[in-house]
C-alpha cells in the first residue's frame, strides 16, 4: 500500500561464477546457472560466468546498524485510505491513525534495479471484524523479511559502530514517525531530535567580561569593547526548553536522553564547537489568563507567564556558571515574553537542557589560546557574531536559534607580535609542535600570508592549519 521511495544503494556488478556467491537461498542461484548453461556447470567442466552482484541492505536505527530493509511510511496515506479526513475529526495525527489501524502491516516492499522491480516482502493479511474490534491474522514470508513487518520479536544482530550485539526488536519498536518517514538509511537523516514540540532556545555570549543575550529579533548589538587579542576565557551558553522529550524513541534506539553531544557553529564562516548538553530539570510556565474591559464594554483576554525552575536534575556537572545562566535565561524570557509567548501557550511545563561552549583554539604558532579566534574577513572589517547552527552531533536536523547578532571590531594589526596567535613560539611547550616548528621557519611576510589563509581557508577549525593541507595547496 502506498508509494514511498526508500533508501538508494550503490551496487557493483562484476563477473561471477556460481561459487562466487556466498549464499544461495533455496538453490535459486544454482538453478539459474543451470538454465543459462546446460553443460559444464555440474559435470566438472570450465566454470561459467554471469554478470551479477551480491548485496545485503542495511540501515541505522539510532546507534544500531541493522541488516535488512528499512520500514517506510507511504506518501499517499492521507488520501489512499482516507486517514486525512479521519484525522480532521479526531485528536490523532495521520501517522497515529495509520499505526493504530495496523496499516504498517499492509506495506509491500520492492527493490527497483534500473526499471525492474524485485518483490522482497509482501504481506498477506486477513481481517475479521467483530463489532468495533478488528482481529488481524498476518502471514509474512519468513525468508524474505523479518524486522519491520511482522508482529514477532526477533533477536536481530546489530552493529553499533564498535561491535556486534543482539537486539530484541519487533515491528512496533521501529514505528517512530520521523524514522519511517525518512527515505534515508543513515542515522543522520532518520533520527529525530531529542527535544521537540514547542521549543525555546536561549543563547548568551560571554564577551569582554560581559554576558550578552541574543534575542529573537533581527537587531544587531555593538560590542566594540571586545578585543580579539585579549587571550581571556570566553564562552557561549545555550539553553533549550521543550515540552516534549522523545525519550521512548531514544530508549529503543539506545540513545542517551540526559547527556547529548552537541555541535554549534559561530557565524556562517566561523569556528565549529562541540560540547555536551545536559538535562538540567523542569520549568513551570505559570500561565494565567487576564481579562480586561475596554471602553465599549467588551472583554479582551491576555495570557501571562512567569517561568521558574521547579525541578533540578543532578548530572555530576559541578559548573556553577551553568546554574547561574539558567536563572538568567529564565529572567531573560520573563522580561521578553512577547518574543516567546507563541511557544508558551498551553501552560505545559518544559524540560530544560543546558550547554556551555568554551571558546579556545590552537593558533598557527601551535600554542593553545583561550578566547575567540579571528576568522573570515576580521582583518579588514567588523565581524558579526551569532549562533549560525545548533544540532545534535551526527544528526542532519538542527534546532532553531536566536536571530540577533553582536558586531565586534576588526582585528588590529593581524601579524603583531603582541597578538596571542602570532610571534615566535617555543616548540617544546606547544600543543601542536609540528605547527610551531613550521611557524618558526617562516619569514615575516610568509607569516602574514599564513595568517590570512588561516582566517579564510581554515575559518571553521579550532586547530592549527594542517601542514598536510598546506603542502597540498
Amino acid at each position: 500500500m502506498g508509494d514511498a521511495h526508500g533508501p538508494e544503494f550503490e551496487v557493483l556488478f562484476m563477473k561471477k561464477s556460481k561459487s562466487d556467491f556466498t549464499v544461495d537461498p533455496n538453490g535459486a542461484i544454482s538453478n539459474y546457472f543451470k538454465t543459462q548453461f546446460t553443460e559444464g556447470v555440474t559435470s566438472g567442466g570450465e566454470p561459467k560466468y554471469l554478470t551479477g552482484c551480491e548485496f545485503e541492505p542495511s540501515y541505522w536505527f539510532g546507534r544500531h546498524e541493522i541488516q535488512g530493509v528499512k520500514p517506510l511510511f507511504p506518501k499517499d496515506a492521507s488520501d489512499s485510505i482516507f486517514l486525512g479526513i479521519k484525522s480532521r475529526f479526531s485528536d490523532k495525527s495521520v501517522f497515529e491513525l495509520w499505526l493504530e489501524e495496523q496499516h504498517h502491516r499492509d506495506m509491500e516492499y520492492k527493490f527497483r534495479l534500473d526499471k525492474v522491480d524485485i518483490e522482497i516482502a509482501k504481506v498477506s493479511q486477513q481481517r475479521r471484524v467483530y463489532g468495533d474490534k478488528n482481529t488481524f491474522e498476518v502471514i509474512v514470508p519468513s525468508s524474505v523479511f523479518s524486522v519491520g513487518v511482522d508482529s514477532k520479536l526477533h533477536d536481530q544482530m546489530t552493529y553499533n559502530g564498535q561491535h556486534n550485539q543482539q537486539l530484541r526488536l519487533s515491528a512496533e519498536d521501529l514505528m517512530i514517525e520521523d524514522f519511517v518517514r525518512s527515505t534515508s538509511s543513515s542515522m543522520a537523516d532518520n533520527t529525530t531530535l531529542l527535544l521537540t514540540g514547542q521549543v525555546i532556545t536561549v543563547a548568551a555570549i560571554d564577551l569582554a567580561g560581559k554576558r550578552r543575550f541574543l534575542s529573537e529579533s533581527n537587531r544587531t548589538e555593538s560590542a566594540f569593547d571586545f578585543n580579539w587579542a585579549t587571550n581571556k576565557q570566553e564562552s557561549i551558553y545555550i539553553a533549550i526548553l521543550a515540552d516534549e522529550i522523545n525519550a521512548d524513541a531514544y530508549s529503543k534506539m539506545s540513545l542517551d536522553t540526559d547527556s547529548v553531544q552537541m555541535q554549534m557553529q559561530l557565524s556562517d564562516t566561523g569556528p565549529i564547537f562541540h560540547t555536551k548538553m545536559h538535562n538540567f530539570g523542569r520549568v513551570e510556565t505559570n500561565e494565567k489568563t487576564e481579562y480586561k474591559q475596554d471602553r465599549e464594554g467588551s472583554l479582551t483576554s491576555t495570557n501571562t507567564y512567569h517561568l521558574e525552575l521547579s525541578e533540578t536534575i543532578s548530572n555530576g556537572d559541578d559548573d556553577s556558571s551553568k546554574s547561574e545562566f539558567v536563572q538568567q535565561a529564565l529572567q531573560h524570557i520573563n522580561e521578553n515574553l512577547s518574543d516567546y509567548a507563541g511557544n508558551l501557550k498551553g501552560g505545559k511545563s518544559k524540560a530544560i537542557y543546558v550547554m556551555k561552549f568554551e571558546l579556545d583554539y590552537i593558533a598557527p604558532t601551535g600554542q593553545k589560546i583561550v578566547g575567540l579566534r579571528p576568522f573570515g574577513k576580521a582583518e579588514e572589517f567588523s565581524t558579526h557574531l551569532f549562533v549560525s547552527t545548533l544540532r545534535q552531533a551526527g544528526l542532519a536536523k538542527h534546532y532553531d536559534v536566536p536571530s540577533s547578532k553582536l558586531l565586534v571590531p576588526a582585528v588590529n594589526d593581524l601579524a603583531s607580535e603582541n597578538n596571542p596567535w602570532s610571534g615566535d613560539t617555543d616548540v617544546g611547550s606547544a600543543d601542536d609542535p609540528s605547527a610551531a616548528q613550521y611557524w618558526n621557519t617562516l619569514t615575516k611576510e610568509e607569516r602574514i600570508e599564513h595568517l590570512k589563509e588561516w582566517l579564510t581557508k581554515h575559518s571553521h577549525s579550532r586547530g592549527a592549519p594542517s601542514l598536510e593541507l598546506k603542502q597540498l595547496d
